[in-house]
């Protein structure tokens, strides 16, 4: 049917190709029991929040703040989603 799985090793959401395109599979637009937010549930809180967030993770503690608060504001300008992902922080 097109679909393909793909094996992309290291850590990283679960992805997969539909005739080409690499599309991953979203969960829950807010945490769910108190877990701490992850993956696109990132898009939809404050900036300097989600950065936090990332940087907290074990395997970003090496992480520069700085670098990761101007891939976020470039992610924020250049996503045509970005909007969109924010918008469901008001609802």
């Amino acid at each position: 049917m097109g679909t393909k799985v793909v094996d992309f090793s290291g850590g990283g959401p679960y992805v997969f190709k539909v005739h080409g395109q690499i599309r991953h599979r979203t969960s829950h637009i807010q945490s769910v029991n108190g877990q701490a937010p992850q993956y696109a549930q990132l898009y939809v809180i404050d900036s300097t929040q989600a950065t936090q967030i990332r940087v907290n993770h074990p395997a970003n503690e090496q992480c520069n703040l700085r670098i990761l608060d101007q891939i976020d504001r470039f992610f924020t300008q250049h996503n045509r989603l970005s909007d969109t992902y924010r918008m469901f922080r008001e609802v």
